[in-house]
């Protein structure tokens, strides 16, 4: 296969890319844990929520028990209640996650809960506007690269062991999901729900 424009040349190099990053992942027991997820979509729902007027409100996978939506083309003020199930986690283990964190579509730190700064010892203004990678240790499952691999497809995905690093430098390790966040039909970034994992 021989591209003969500059952009099909880059097209061929994204399939030699892609098809090459999933070989070497494959190989590394950490990320093969990714690989075996990339196809997320066969195991949530990433549903459309509409105003009773037919507007797309929110697509995607509810963290909250329940959203209150205004409508832009009518006003009214739709009211919507979560699934019972996210990525294999029901609804009673979701709801006690140990942190949640936005971020939007190239890492970036948009909102934090509490419980953030309890376990990892930084306050909120150390981590608003940072990167996510910021707070990742080297030999972390998750990198920059993984990240915008899956954003760039909207893809939902999970990490089994990820680590983090503590303020102090101790590394501590996860269980993350990474849910699609939408504002409409725009994809916005992710919903992380984050377990602590107890060795």
């Amino acid at each position: 296969m021989k591209p003969k424009t500059v952009e099909g040349l880059g097209l061929f190099l994204y399939e030699i890319f892609r098809k090459s990053l999933y070989l070497f992942w494959h190989n590394s027991l950490g990320i093969l844990e990714l690989y075996q997820f990339k196809n997320m979509e066969d195991q949530i729902i990433l549903d459309d929520f509409r105003c009773d007027c037919g507007r797309l409100l929110f697509k995607g996978a509810l963290l909250e028990c329940k959203l209150e939506i205004k409508c832009k083309k009518c006003g009214a003020i739709k009211t919507i209640l979560r699934s019972k199930s996210v990525c294999g986690r029901n609804e009673y283990e979701v709801d006690r996650c140990d942190f949640l964190l936005n971020v939007d579509q190239s890492g970036k730190l948009l909102s934090v809960n509490e419980n953030m700064a309890n376990i990892l010892g930084y306050s909120m203004d150390e981590t608003l506007g940072r990167l996510l990678f910021d707070f990742l240790r080297p030999e972390a499952n998750l990198n920059e690269m993984t990240f915008l691999f899956f954003a760039a497809d909207k893809r939902p995905f999970r990490i089994l062991r990820n680590s983090l690093k503590h303020k102090k430098g101790s590394a501590i390790f996860f269980e993350t999901y990474f849910l699609p966040r939408y504002n409409g039909d725009e994809f916005i970034g992710y919903t992380t729900a984050n377990w602590v994992i107890h060795n």
